[in-house]
């Protein structure tokens, strides 16, 4: 899609337990990035007591009236690759839709597509498919429409993630990895863009279960006991059941490497470093644990662009990127938001 560019923008990241707004604020050619006051979400509640209760912080923010971009998890939302070689000659939209037409067929489900060019090394033309289904779209769109948000653009988390955490000064591909609740997000680019995406289900409630089971306490008292003492401080029992965990977790991003690979074989095709994102990526030890996995260098994201180093940046990265993309700061990027609303 071609980058909107609003002068002040939300970007919303609403979670299953937490809300996240980051404020993007266009200064020339600046953009002041702000992350805002979270908001915690009780257990056990409806769609229609979060939205009023979201609805009731956008006022307390006041940002209800602005412009609002939000996020669609990895899970929801199917990512596949398009290659076409140099001698096809269909243009990107009527290739883009025989591709979906052709998904369509296996299921008989409504879907919403986006897409984004994929720059390689090579002749061969690439497209960055992302597939989410309408019911479902529809669902991460109703709790902040019921809430009163101003929603202008609707994007994969993954993509937001990794718009946040890419720096194109860095050089080289850059993986990044938003260690959500429930999942992981997986996205691969550079400089050029985002250029693979895919989702898989083990995230921070992965490592908090397999650390209660060790210990024999519940998931509750759990959670603070991982966060205080991570994969090198906790007793031998329960630091190896959050290193398994962490050994699950890096064989499922390894499996996204390979699919990563049968697309760009290429030796200079290949991320140089992994940047976790996400609340579950604050768990100690674990950069170590997954460099030593995966063979490449890993580090936590310190901070949000433009902004000074926080141990909170990790958690706002989506939102971050959400409001990036709202801001026109993103570059091209794949957009969710119904037809009738774009």
């Amino acid at each position: 899609m071609d980058a909107i560019a609003y002068k002040t923008v939300i970007g919303l990241d609403i979670g299953q337990h937490t809300v996240k707004a980051v404020r993007a604020a266009r200064r020339g050619d600046a953009t002041a990035v702000t992350p805002l006051e979270s908001l915690r979400v009780p257990p056990g509640m409806g769609p229609a007591e979060t939205a009023s209760l979201i609805g009731r912080w956008l006022d307390q923010q006041g940002i209800r009236r602005e412009p609002c971009v939000v996020g669609i998890r990895g899970l929801s939302v199917l990512f596949q690759t398009l290659a076409l070689p140099p001698q096809d000659p269909r243009p990107a939209d009527q290739a883009v839709a025989m591709e979906i037409a052709r998904l369509s067929e296996i299921s008989s489900d409504q879907m919403r597509y986006g897409y984004v060019p994929i720059s390689g090394t090579d002749e061969t033309r690439r497209f960055l498919l992302a597939l989410v289904r309408a019911d479902k779209a529809e669902e991460a769109l109703q709790v902040p429409r019921e809430a009163g948000a101003d929603v202008v653009e609707a994007a994969p988390a993954a993509a937001a993630a990794f718009h946040a955490a890419v720096r194109p000064e860095a050089g080289g591909l850059t993986a990044v990895a938003d260690i959500g609740l429930a999942g992981t997000d997986v996205a691969i680019g550079g400089a050029a863009g985002l250029r693979f995406a895919r989702s898989f289900g083990l995230g921070g409630q992965y490592f908090t279960e397999a650390l209660a089971k060790a210990r024999r306490m519940t998931v509750s008292q759990a959670e603070p006991a991982k966060i205080a003492a991570g994969l090198e401080g906790a007793e031998a029992g329960a630091r190896e059941a959050l290193a398994g965990a962490a050994d699950a977790w890096a064989a499922e991003f390894a499996s996204c490497l390979s699919i990563y690979k049968s697309f760009f074989p290429n030796p200079d095709d290949q991320p140089v470093r992994l940047v976790l994102t996400g609340g579950g990526s604050r768990l100690k030890g674990l950069e170590r644990r997954l460099a030593g996995a995966l063979g490449v260098e890993v580090r936590t994201l310190a901070a949000l662009p433009g902004q000074a180093g926080s141990d909170e940046a990790p958690a706002y990265a989506v939102a971050c990127g959400l409001a990036l993309i709202g801001a026109g700061r993103a570059g091209p990027t794949i957009s969710l938001l119904p037809p009738d609303l774009r």
